[in-house]
């Protein structure tokens, strides 16, 4: 095979594109959106069971990209971006956002990584898989009464989400390699774009942690 040459098309080499480098440790707001825009798409090619967190991610992917349309010049970095709303003293409309789509997408590393990991080596219950995840990215930041609303949903949704599914609607036509050499590289830059994220909101005192 030619280098370069793909094997086969799947989501990750067509559909997603890659979240921005940092540079100078600042994030590209235009290719940040079109990134994130990615995820909800993303979402929706999982199943039906991710419904209710493509739109919820969705709809902080709009409201970022409302206030970036505001003024695309002072908005040109998502570190801008925030900077400019806390000093104005705006209701932090953008960095409300941010947190929010932050955690969702620390829940979708999470679920992604451990599907590709039971995929090669193990045998979890995919319920369990979406507990952990959770868990660990999203639950600290409810209040009990919405943690019990997010389980009922969750119990729901897990009806019409298996691991197989998932890595079938992701998968099209490229071989299994490429596909999880193309995965892989996708849990990492969102990784890496996702710390970044984090570190950049509690640095700046923005990352509100108050449980909804």
């Amino acid at each position: 095979m030619a280098g370069g040459e793909t094997t086969g098309e799947n989501f990750f080499n067509t559909i997603q594109k890659p979240f921005p480098d940092v540079v100078d440790g600042k994030l590209d707001t235009e290719k940040f959106l079109e990134a994130a825009n990615g995820t909800v798409t993303l979402l929706e090619h999982m199943g039906r069971g991710f419904t209710p967190m493509a739109r919820d991610l969705s709809g902080n992917v709009g409201k970022l990209t409302k206030v970036y349309l505001s003024d695309k010049l002072k908005n040109s970095t998502i570190n801008d971006m925030l900077i400019a709303e806390r000093d104005e003293g705006k209701n932090n409309v953008a960095a409300e956002a941010l947190i929010w789509y932050t955690r969702s997408i620390h829940y979708l590393e999470l679920l992604l990584d451990k599907l590709l990991d039971e995929e090669e080596n193990g045998s979890s219950d995919i319920k369990e898989i979406l507990n952990n995840a959770y868990a660990t990215a999203v639950k600290p930041y409810h209040k009990w009464l919405t943690q019990q609303a997010v389980t009922l949903v969750a119990r729901a949704s897990g009806m019409f989400i298996s691991k197989a599914s998932i890595c079938r609607a992701l998968n099209t036509s490229s071989d299994k390699d490429e596909f999880q050499k193309d995965y892989k590289a996708f849990v990492c830059n969102l990784n890496v774009v996702r710390c970044h994220v984090q570190h950049f909101l509690t640095q700046e005192n923005l990352d509100n942690k108050t449980p909804v």
